[in-house]
């Protein structure tokens, strides 16, 4: 079975992706996608099934994702950032002290930390290659 990779960029601008919370008992009732979404977030990876996002800033990435969703992501890259919004994002100011053109990449599992230069956007060809071995979604 191929891996299915989910591309969300702008998750901000998608607002049915935000989990409503529910008091019903009701289990006959549909569930919203905001409930499909964190189900996918939750047991996709042990069926392939990976999902890669992108925020404009912590304040829109919390309005979409509980903490709860939010630990589901196991790798995170940040960018410069305020040093609250690193806290928040890995429990490190780290991301506040990053110059132009750095970025770090956070391993939620392990903790660790690495910085590096980022590269430019993936070339038609990489993102044929990736195609050719996955199903991707780009949304």
């Amino acid at each position: 079975k191929k891996p299915i990779f989910i591309f969300i960029h702008g998750i901000q601008r998608f607002r049915k992706l935000k989990q409503e919370e529910s008091f019903s008992w009701n289990e006959e009732k549909e569930k919203c996608v905001g409930t499909l979404f964190a189900e996918i977030l939750h047991e996709g990876p042990e069926h392939k099934i990976h999902t890669i996002c992108w925020a404009d800033c912590w304040g829109s990435l919390t309005r979409i994702l509980s903490r709860k969703n939010l630990s589901e992501f196991e790798h995170r890259v940040l960018f410069q950032m305020s040093q609250s919004d690193s806290v928040n994002l890995i429990d490190n100011p780290a991301a506040s002290k990053l110059s132009l053109h750095t970025a770090l990449l956070f391993n939620e599992q392990t903790g660790d930390t690495l910085k590096f230069r980022p590269f430019s956007l993936p070339t038609k060809e990489c993102l044929q290659k990736l195609k050719n071995h996955s199903e991707a979604l780009c949304v």
